[in-house]
Order: structure tokens, then sequence, then C-alpha cells
């Protein structure tokens, strides 16, 4: 075998054999394209790529896994004799021009082992690669973004339960239906479950699209939501949930007008997206949205905490808007919207999204105040602007159901806006 000249891609310019130059050529830059559409698959999908193991996200892993793949291509075409001929390498003993001795580098020892051997290496070395590329695939289909306008019926998930998970979910459904007189619902056509006119509007076509919700993520949900609306006293829950919202839907996905969505109410019901549910950060995100539909009912019952709300607010700051929930859905898909920096805090606002509307606004303080109460009290201690709504926030809940005074005790709350 004679030697040869190799350029950028790892290619030969000259071989013996012209057919076997053509196929190297051919597999090594069709080998390159495929990867450089994995990483841009991977880029495009890693802010959406959720769960994961080992407590590693999948996103972590698709990462990793290309890079190991890349790894191993290239030490392939490396160890491959057809792609990089035998050479002679220096001798141990030789010298440079000034005198030095002359070391054989990694590459000289690779270009020396026998062409055979390093055959064998480079199949062992392109057939993990495969492998390796496989399990990408998988993860990236698997974990398939959501947010896009992808239909039920054309990803690969599981939507009908076991019958192990249809006992235990009936049973996570009675208990909140018997605690709390609430109805969930999370199996059956999810076009139904928009209590509008029996199903989606025909004369706004493709303004909503649900996702049926995957079989292995309804437990889990299930238990987020008996967990998120045990922390609310039982009264208070039949009196506003029970009796003003007539359905709790699990879905696996929401888009409405084109924006995805985690949660919303709409006409009597609360609508829950979950992905990933048996991911306890995933859960307790579920529960959180939760916490976020149902502030609406307490902000609008009673006498009204806006003014006061309003009056802590930076004299020269007003909200994007009122009432119109699409600009709300806009202003929380800009890149800006998760800003959580103390410059977004001092003002009193729990993220940047806040700032979209006062029922934003509120509904962020009640994800906190019931779902990660610790974490308000530190925000409290900090952040003036913060203390004064979270001092409103606890007022008002009291002033509905006096039994919210002992949560907000026991949570430390009370004790850090005095």
């Amino acid at each position: 075998m004679n030697a040869g000249r190799w350029n950028l891609i790892g290619g030969v310019r000259a071989f013996p054999d012209a057919k076997w130059t053509r196929i190297c050529r051919i597999q090594i830059v069709v080998k390159w394209l495929l990867l450089l559409v994995s990483a841009r698959l991977g880029l495009w999908a890693l802010p959406s790529l959720s769960g994961g193991v080992l407590g590693i996200s999948a996103g972590a892993w698709f990462l990793a896994g290309s890079a190991v793949t890349v790894v191993l291509v290239t030490a392939a075409d490396i160890f491959n004799p057809w792609i990089l001929p035998p050479r002679v390498p220096p001798r141990a003993d030789q010298t440079t021009a000034d005198g030095r001795m002359r070391q054989r580098s990694l590459f000289d020892r690779i270009m020396a082992i026998p062409p055979m051997r390093r055959l064998r290496i480079a199949r062992i070395l392109s057939w993990t690669a495969v492998s390796m590329l496989a399990v990408i695939i998988c993860l990236f289909l698997w974990h398939l973004p959501g947010g896009q306008d992808v239909s039920a019926e054309h990803t690969l998930v599981r939507t009908e339960l076991t019958e192990a998970e249809k006992t235990a979910a009936s049973a996570l459904a009675e208990t909140i239906n018997r605690t709390w007189n609430v109805k969930i619902r999370y199996t059956g056509d999810p076009s139904k479950f928009v209590q509008h006119l029996d199903g989606i509007p025909d004369s706004i076509p493709n303004t909503w699209r649900l996702e049926s919700a995957v079989a292995n993520d309804v437990v889990p949900a299930l238990r987020a939501i008996n967990a998120a609306l045990s922390v609310y006293p039982i009264d208070f829950v039949r009196k506003y949930m029970g009796h003003d919202i007539g359905t709790i839907f699990l879905v696996r996905s929401l888009v409405v007008n084109g924006y995805s969505s985690s949660g919303m109410i709409f006409s009597g019901a609360i609508y829950v997206g979950m992905r990933d549910a048996a991911n306890s950060g995933i859960a307790a995100f579920d529960a959180d949205t939760l916490h976020h539909e149902f502030a609406l009912f307490a902000l609008y019952d009673g006498p009204s905490p806006k003014a006061r709300w309003a009056a802590v607010n930076p004299s020269d700051f007003a909200y994007a808007t009122e009432h119109d929930a699409d600009v709300v859905r806009e202003i929380g898909h800009r890149p800006d919207a998760q800003d959580t920096s103390d410059a977004v805090r001092e003002l009193g606002f729990m993220e940047k999204w806040a700032e979209s509307s006062l029922e934003e606004d509120w509904q962020t303080y009640a994800e906190q105040a019931f779902g990660h109460p610790a974490d308000l009290v530190g925000l409290v201690k900090r952040f003036p602007r913060i203390k004064a709504k979270t001092r409103i926030f606890i007022d008002h809940y009291v002033s509905l159901d006096p039994a919210f005074k002992a949560y907000f005790e026991r949570t430390g709350l009370s004790k850090a806006v005095e």
C-alpha cells in the first residue's frame, strides 16, 4: 500500500486503487454530514429536552453522546489504513537537524501498527460510533421537543394506560374528587377537553391544539396535583375550585393561538400541560402550574387587592396589558421572560414575565407562596417590594379563609413580612 497525502476531512489524494479512494472519500463525507445534522438537531432540541438519567438532563446526555461519537469517528478514520496509509516512522534514535533527539509522536506510533491490526481497531471504533449514534437518535425521539405543532399520532409515545396505571390513576383521581370535589380527566379525545360548544370551536380552527397525556406521566402528575391541593384548606378548595371549576384536564401539551402553554384557565376548567412528570422537577412544575391558575379565583373574590398591589410598583411602571391573554403569552415567549435577576426582583417581580399583567404578577407570587414558601421567605428578606406584595397576598388569602393563617405561620411567611 503506497503512502498517500490526507486532506482536511481525512481523505487521501492518492491511492493505488482509485475505487478505494472514492469509497473512502464518500464514506468520510457522509459520516461527517450525518454528525453535523445530528449536532444541528441537538442544538434545536436542547432547550426542550427534559428528564434524564442519573440526575443528568436528556439534553446533556444528547450533547455528550454527540461529542463521544465525533471522537470515535475521528479515531476510526485515523486507525483505518485505507484512509491514512502506513508509513515508516522515525527511529527512536533519529536526531533532528539541530542535533536534538527526535521523539516519536502518538501519531507516528499509530502509523507503525500493522495494517490488519489497525483495520480491526478501526472496525471496533466504527461500530461503537454507530451504536452511540443509534442511542442518540432514540434519546432524541423519546424526548421530542414540546411546543412544536406535532400531533399525537406522529410522536413515539404511549397514551394507553396499563392495567396497573389505570388502577393507580383511578384511585388518585377518586381521592382528589372525594376530598376536594374536583374532577380530573386524563384520557379520551383531547379535542373534547375544551369546554366550549363540546369541543374546539369550528369558527377558529387550529386556535387550540391539545395532545393526549403520556401514559407513564399520568400517575406522577396526579400525585403532584394531590400534593399541591393539600396545601390549601379543604373548605377553600371546595368553595372555589370544587364549585367554580368543572374539571382539571391533564394533557401532554397545550398550544393556544400558536403559543405553547404550560397551563391555563378557560371556560370553567384548568388545563395542565405535563411532560416527563416522573421527573421530580417536572412534577413540581406541574404543581406550580396548578397554583398559578387557581390563584385567579382568589384574586377576584372579596375586597380587591389590586389597588394596594399596583401601588407597590415603581411610580413610572405600567403593566403591558390588563386582560389580553395573547399579549401575556407573547411576552412569556420572549428570551428574557424567565429573567429572575436581582434587577427584576428589586422592582417587586418574581420574573420578567410577571411585568406583563397584574394577574400574571399575582399568579407568580402564588407559585412561590404555595409551592416554594422557603424560597419566598428568602426573597422577602432581601427585596422590600417583594415583602410588601407578599404581605398584601397573605392578608387577602386570610380574609378569604382564616384557615390560611396557620399555613402562613407554619411556613414562616407571616413572620417574614412583619
